[in-house]
């Protein structure tokens, strides 16, 4: 008669909350990746010895975006073991890579989210070592 099955709920799907808060760190990766791309120096705006610094290349200059980015893929990967605490703390670290370069480029708002997102980036760091290192090494009290 009718069918029992159910609609997946978000007890059936933990991980389902992951996907917006991993799309708004890309969102600041794309904003710091704009403002990087934008700057004065590669517009021809600007001499390249501006205050006293000389424009980056390109690829020095997207590093430390690549590697946001990949953080932000770890953390996606770790969401699917139902592990919200590791996710959390990956996609903090991506955020306050992006928004410290965006900060860097000149943004009042990034800087102010950098400073933010680095306070809360010690208490997170030792909860990462808290929780993974002992369960991944297996140690034991005497």
């Amino acid at each position: 008669m009718g069918d029992s099955r159910r609609a997946p709920t978000l007890r059936d799907r933990p991980w389902l909350p992951a996907y917006p808060i991993a799309a708004a760190n890309l969102v600041l990766i794309v904003a710091a990746l704009r403002a990087t791309l934008d700057r004065p120096c590669r517009q021809g705006g600007l001499p390249s010895s501006f205050h006293g610094s000389v424009c980056p290349s390109l690829p020095e200059d997207i590093a430390p975006l690549i590697v946001s980015v990949g953080l932000v893929l770890v953390a996606l990967g770790l969401s699917r073991f139902h592990r919200p605490g590791p996710f959390l703390i990956f996609v903090l670290f991506s955020s306050v890579i992006a928004s410290g370069k965006l900060g860097l480029l000149g943004s009042d708002r990034g800087m102010r989210l950098y400073f933010l997102l680095l306070g809360l980036a010690g208490p997170a760091f030792f909860t990462l070592h808290h929780r993974l290192l002992p369960a991944a090494a297996g140690w034991r009290t005497r």
